[in-house]
């Protein structure tokens, strides 16, 4: 774009003292014309004015619809901290729940043993598998209630590890 003014401001100089056949000095729209004659190979596509519509209102891109007030953030920030309340006192149940079922696979599993002294008891794998997945699954329960409790504190959630 900037080579085009250039090559066009600096035709129209060159023509401009340069004298017509009728003895004058030829006009700014004659070196134009020309110029524009002479650049009609070009590749790109040049804008003026003629390219640019004479009537008509402004293209709005996106949406046209008003920008809408912000609703208050209070009632959100309490109903979010309840629910942050909420989902953390869930995932403490199921802690309590799963501490009871280890407590009572963890006293099956001592049973069993105690049953191999009479004889091979089959259960006794079962329940130890059973043990060591409910070690398992507790730990990962207290590990995402840290998470939570981490991730509550980080919202805003007052006494949030409580």
């Amino acid at each position: 774009m900037m080579v085009a003014i250039a090559l066009l401001s600096g035709a129209a100089m060159a023509q401009v003292g340069t004298s017509s056949s009728d003895g004058g000095t030829t006009s700014l729209g004659d070196v134009a014309r020309q110029t524009r004659k002479d650049n009609s190979g070009h590749a790109g596509k040049v804008y003026t004015n003629d390219d640019l519509p004479k009537k008509g209102g402004v293209s709005v891109v996106g949406s046209t619809n008003p920008v809408t007030p912000a609703k208050d953030p209070e009632p959100d920030a309490k109903r979010n901290q309840a629910e942050w309340r909420s989902a953390l006192t869930q995932q403490k149940q199921r802690i309590t729940e799963l501490e009871g079922e280890l407590t009572t696979a963890e006293n099956n599993q001592a049973r069993s043993a105690h049953r191999l002294t009479i004889g091979p008891n089959p259960r006794y794998e079962e329940y130890a598998n059973e043990v060591e997945s409910l070690k398992q699954q507790l730990a990962d329960a207290k590990q995402q209630l840290t998470d939570m409790q981490e991730a509550a504190r980080k919202a805003g959630v007052a006494h949030a590890d409580e």
